[in-house]
């Protein structure tokens, strides 16, 4: 039997590794950064957020930005850029499901 998971719960997963990620600083530490790709899109992003979200995080802004079709630019600040890539929310919907954690989510429904 294999469980998928719809598009909304990859979303939900992204959301929580990222506010893991870069709400903890654990990224930050591996010398990794997120924005958008464009830096004058976070501000675009973050306004139209705050028409529903009074105070939205940096990772509301993020997820937000993702679902109104602006990549997320995941930057290597320390490497030779082997680790810079761009992130779109057709990436996570695809990958999201082969991710270790989520493996084991799908497992666990089994039961």
């Amino acid at each position: 039997m294999e469980i998928k998971l719809t598009n909304q719960e990859c979303e939900e997963y992204f959301y929580n590794a990222l506010c893991n990620a870069v709400g903890t600083g654990v990224m930050s530490g591996y010398g990794l950064s997120f924005d958008f790709e464009e830096l004058d899109d976070y501000d675009k992003v973050k306004a139209e957020l705050i028409k529903t979200n009074k105070s939205p995080c940096f990772e509301d802004v993020l997820m937000h930005g993702l679902r109104m079709g602006y990549p997320l630019q995941c930057t290597d600040e320390e490497g030779d850029g082997d680790y810079t890539k761009s992130i779109t929310i057709q990436d996570i919907y695809e990958r999201m499901p082969n991710c270790a954690s989520t493996s084991s989510l799908r497992n666990a429904r089994r039961k």
